[in-house]
């Protein structure tokens, strides 16, 4: 049965597009590939969120000047961390030693969001290739209809995850740049950006177009066959 167009174009954007009308082996293998490569991505992005060194903002330092005077930054004792400021200006874009360090608590957030959301779907990818490497391989195409969406949860949450990884790492620029070294990254970053989306969201297309073709040949097929066979058998009862 074909796809409805609306249900091609979720399945598109989800990234289940391509778990369709595969025998059992090769959809055992994508799935295993694409979860074991999510799972990876996943956790190599946790292992740069998940540390203190890498959260901790110091914007006392500067050449020549400290982006901020006066900044003391984040200071460990008993494993906790806690904020002892002296800061009188900042020469970044937020000017003010108030606004820094409310952005550097946002910025610590989305951090742990990031790490949060990593580390689930490091999980959930793992939970899903163990689920289907339970299965006979049989089996494998109707457990994959049956979650539908679900299967690429993994990689939903990891996307996650690059989103407010993206955004904590803006907020550090402007946190630690000078005004006008933040405007030359945001625009590059700006641009890169709307370079990415462009070539995605046309490979996204394209995708969409060539499962509409298959699906329209899938669905002829039968009735072709049917009117190869009607002819055949009118001239058999011929015959007889």
């Amino acid at each position: 049965m074909a796809a409805a167009p609306h249900e091609r174009t979720t399945a598109v954007l989800l990234g289940t597009a391509g778990f369709t009308g595969q025998s059992p082996d090769d959809l055992k293998e994508n799935l295993f590939n694409m979860n074991s490569t999510v799972a990876l991505l996943s956790a190599l992005l946790m292992s740069f969120t998940f540390s203190n060194e890498f959260v901790a903002l110091d914007l006392g330092e500067g050449f020549p000047d400290p982006i901020c005077a006066g900044w003391t930054g984040y200071q460990s004792e008993s494993g906790n961390l806690r904020f002892q400021d002296d800061c009188s200006e900042c020469i970044n874009i937020w000017q003010s030693c108030n606004t820094c360090a409310i952005m550097a608590g946002i910025f610590q957030t989305l951090m742990q969001i990031t790490t949060i959301c990593a580390g689930l779907s490091v999980s959930y990818s793992c939970g899903m290739i163990f689920n289907f490497s339970s299965l006979p391989k049989a089996k494998i195409p109707t457990y994959n209809e049956r979650i539908g969406w679900r299967v690429s949860g993994g990689r939903i949450l990891m996307n996650l995850a690059l989103g407010t990884f993206f955004a904590a790492v803006a907020i550090k620029f402007s946190l630690v740049l000078e005004v006008w070294k933040f405007a030359v990254s945001f625009a590059g970053a700006l641009l890169t950006s709307l370079f990415y989306v462009v070539i995605d969201w046309q490979g996204r297309a394209d995708l969409s177009a060539v499962l509409a073709e298959a699906s329209t040949a899938g669905s002829k097929a039968p009735q072709a066959a049917e009117e190869i066979e009607a002819p055949t058998s009118s001239s058999d009862h011929a015959e007889l």
